[in-house]
């Protein structure tokens, strides 16, 4: 055991200079789907990296998604607040996560809309992670059922094969405010336009919305 502790290696990065920060225009880049190193094996970037960056890149909005977690949240809420007090403009930050599931259920990307939503995604996270072992997280599709009001969902891009009695409890659930989206992103491969194909196809036949991971459509105030 050493004597001492050992000091933190990390020293926080300044927010970026003023003379960078600049107000960003409606429309720009919203990127909506950000995982920090608090997803282990994940994530590579501190929350207040991805805020400054984000800031000298203007973006319109970032969300911060960790794994099963808000961990990231309370040091990217402080970065905002850190670019703001230097007299810059930094994203709108919109809290969330991604919601993995033990009964088949694709990922959702959860988005808070409010205070009480902010409680209910509290409440579920916590539910998860007490039915497991530490750092683990126990939650089914009826866990999120229960708890939705106050947050929208989009079902990840990363899901290749959606069920579609999936779709259809999670859009009754959350009808009728139009609160899922199927969300999609190009990955620059030889079935790029097959896959947006079937996206559009599957977000048509269940009534959802569907948006580009980057793009603002989620957006809603």
């Amino acid at each position: 055991m050493p004597e001492f502790a050992v000091p933190k290696l990390r020293h926080p990065p300044p927010p970026p200079a003023a003379t960078t920060l600049e107000p960003f225009d409606a429309g720009q880049y919203a990127e909506l789907d950000v995982v920090t190193n608090f997803s282990f094996l994940r994530g590579a970037s501190h929350p207040d990296e991805l805020i400054y960056r984000a800031t000298e890149l203007r973006y319109k909005a970032i969300a911060i998604t960790d794994i099963n977690s808000l961990a990231g949240i309370v040091r990217a809420y402080d970065a905002t607040k850190q670019v703001t007090e230097q007299g810059g403009h930094p994203p709108k930050l919109i809290i969330g996560t991604r919601l993995t599931f033990t009964d088949g259920t694709p990922d959702l990307l959860v988005h808070v809309i409010d205070r009480s939503g902010y409680a209910r995604l509290c409440r579920l996270l916590t539910l998860g992670k007490r039915r497991t072992d530490k750092g683990q997280c126990s939650l089914a599709l009826a866990d999120f059922l229960d708890h939705n009001e106050g947050l929208l969902a989009a079902i990840s891009p990363a899901s290749a094969d959606i069920p579609e009695n999936a779709i259809h409890l999670l859009r009754e659930a959350l009808s009728p405010t139009d609160r899922l989206s199927l969300a999609t992103n190009c990955l620059h491969g030889p079935d790029d336009v097959a896959r947006l194909e079937d996206r559009i196809e599957v977000a048509e036949r269940s009534d959802s919305i569907l948006w580009f991971r980057g793009i603002e459509e989620m957006e809603r105030e």
